[in-house]
């Protein structure tokens, strides 16, 4: 399903395959691509039971 001026899978593929960073920094995600941009951690403990959590 896409909506006119949204991200779609295809653009934000291409987003991905452009950037400069490391491959396991996009994940997908429904029906786009995301990057990791590090939302959470800051919250509390840099480990996985807080990733988690957040």
């Amino acid at each position: 399903m896409s909506c006119p001026g949204f991200a779609t899978l295809e653009g934000t593929a291409r987003y991905r395959d452009r950037s400069l960073c490391a491959k396991d920094h996009f994940r997908e995600i429904g029906e786009v691509w995301l990057s990791s941009i590090g939302i959470g951690t800051y919250l509390g403990k840099p480990d996985d039971p807080t990733d988690e959590a957040v």
